[in-house]
């Protein structure tokens, strides 16, 4: 049970932690931690891969992809992770 002698230090505490929200907040709300998603054309130029091959890997699950109703979606870090996987 909390005192009233406990006080400073809790609020102390929630000043510290409510400081670290604000910081992981102000970093999210920077265009460049958010990353879209790129359509087939975008992830075949971007492996240097022609559509089919593309959709024959998603197919057998070798490439890293989401689906949004029936389209399918790619994010650039994920490809070029499969890319450096593949070295």
């Amino acid at each position: 049970m909390m005192t009233i002698a406990d006080l400073p230090e809790y609020l102390e505490t929630l000043t510290r932690r409510l400081e670290n929200l604000e910081i992981e907040l102000s970093v999210l709300k920077k265009p460049e931690a958010i990353e879209t998603s790129i359509d087939i054309n975008e992830a075949a130029r971007f492996l240097g891969m022609k559509r089919q091959t593309v959709y024959q890997k998603v197919c057998n699950r070798k490439l890293p992809f989401y689906k949004s109703g029936r389209l399918l979606r790619f994010y650039k870090s994920e490809l070029d992770n499969w890319l450096k996987g593949r070295k």
